[in-house]
């Protein structure tokens, strides 16, 4: 039950519940989202975590019964369990993965059908980034390609920076991209584009050769370096990571000296930030105390 804060004024919010999500191993302890969850849990309001442990059995036998439309699929539950120690992401994109490899079959006349000795024999599936590898390796190599290139931009990415990283016209880019859509893998974002899940951007990074990848960056380094605004910090910072993942790429003398320029803005920018975080932590300690 959400109860009204000391702090409010009279006739203002009585109650309020907030749900949020975020995956642990994706924020760092200075995180505004969980620095807010701790200044909530000092200032006495109640905070509930929530852990969300992979699908067990009884789940995944109803998951399996519900989404084929049958009711012995328990068999079937235990090897894909067996295969995705109950990772949700991972679960779907097995069956998935079951049925275009021809395992998981539906016959009009006796309906769904599987094989668990070919299920237990599939060797891609030890972990979801090797399952999502094979998956990105059956689309169409021009998809591929694209997804290579947007994988090394980051999680998320424009059309305009991909199409010139590509120096492929736009309506070729976005033909590539719509079948990764079409599947899934990636969403539209407002002018934006996304990875549906990181182990997709991470699954497309591993496709591009070790020995390429500092050109990779170092092209999409330099051609944001082209577009940064001076006020952009977020820029900043992607054109920084970018470039100083190309390594010996960078030799020019003119060039390093440039690197060396956008390191420390880029640092001078990450120190008031975090100097106006505190600051903006002890205003809202103070005003909690109120």
């Amino acid at each position: 039950m959400a109860r009204r804060h000391p702090g409010f004024a009279k006739g203002s919010v009585e109650s309020l519940f907030f749900c949020g999500a975020y995956r642990d191993n994706e924020v760092s302890p200075t995180h505004p989202f969980l620095v807010a969850l701790e200044e909530l849990e000092r200032s006495g309001l109640g905070v509930r975590s929530i852990v969300l442990e992979p699908l067990g059995l009884a789940h995944l036998i109803e998951f399996v019964n519900d989404s084929l439309q049958i009711g012995d699929g328990g068999a079937l539950a235990g090897a894909v369990l067996k295969k995705t120690g109950g990772n949700p992401f991972f679960v779907k994109q097995f069956m998935r993965h079951l049925y275009d490899a021809q395992v998981l079959v539906f016959e009009p006349a006796s309906g769904w059908g599987w094989d668990l000795r070919q299920i237990e024999r599939l060797e891609c599936t030890d972990n979801v980034l090797s399952l999502m590898t094979e998956t990105l390796r059956r689309l169409p190599q021009a998809t591929q390609r694209v997804l290579r290139l947007a994988s090394a931009i980051g999680n998320t990415f424009e059309l305009d920076v991909l199409n010139t990283v590509s120096e492929r016209a736009p309506e070729e880019t976005y033909a590539s991209l719509d079948h990764a859509l079409g599947e899934g893998l990636i969403v539209s974002a407002n002018e934006q584009f996304r990875f549906a899940h990181d182990k997709i951007q991470e699954a497309a990074y591993s496709l591009i050769p070790e020995r390429d990848r500092p050109a990779f960056h170092y092209r999409i380094g330099r051609l944001l370096l082209g577009k940064l605004r001076s006020d952009a910090g977020h820029d900043l910072f992607d054109v920084v990571n970018h470039l100083n993942s190309a390594g010996e790429l960078i030799h020019a003398p003119q060039e390093r000296i440039e690197s060396t320029r956008l390191n420390l803005q880029a640092a001078g920018r990450a120190e008031e930030s975090a100097a106006t975080r505190s600051s903006d932590q002890r205003a809202r300690r103070r005003s909690l105390r109120r």
